[in-house]
């Protein structure tokens, strides 16, 4: 299975770089060719692989942001590029950024090899997510870890 944050920004570089690609494939089958030819330039999801670590012993944080209104399309750009690179340099598992029933609050889900993992120094390397960090802080209302959770049964695929 392929994490979101695994194939949204090559699918974006595709997308906005090489327009023609989409373009030229206006049927569902050329966009499903075209999303399957970079299949092998995205990274695998790094979840346990069966018997090599319980799914028990992974950590899951629950976050709310309440964000400023007017600011949500770009605060979520913020979340995706801050997401990616604490994929990529602290070693979580990815996360899922949902919308509630009121347009300024969101719900962050993040999975962790543990709370060890978790809870170590998140500082990212780099412009690109310093800067995207700020922002997102910047329209930030208010944020809070709202739970912190091991799972006890695991039944997603």
């Amino acid at each position: 299975m392929l994490n979101y944050h695994d194939y949204i920004e090559p699918l974006l570089k595709k997308t906005y770089q090489e327009p023609q690609v989409l373009a030229s494939n206006s049927n569902k089958r050329g966009v499903l060719y075209a999303l399957l030819s970079n299949y092998h330039s995205w990274r695998r999801r790094r979840l346990p692989q069966p018997g090599s670590k319980h799914p028990q012993d992974m950590f899951i944080a629950v976050y709310e942001f309440t964000v400023v209104d007017g600011k949500q399309t770009d605060f979520r750009r913020a979340w995706q590029v801050v997401t990616e690179g604490i994929y990529q340099q602290c070693g979580s598992y990815g996360s899922r950024l949902h919308r509630t029933e009121n347009p300024t609050v969101f719900i962050g889900y993040a999975q962790w090899p543990s709370q060890e993992a978790w809870a170590a120094n998140r500082a990212l390397k780099g412009a690109k997510y310093q800067r995207a960090r700020e922002q997102m802080q910047a329209w930030l209302v208010s944020s809070s870890t709202r739970y912190c959770l091991t799972v006890c049964d695991d039944h997603l695929a």
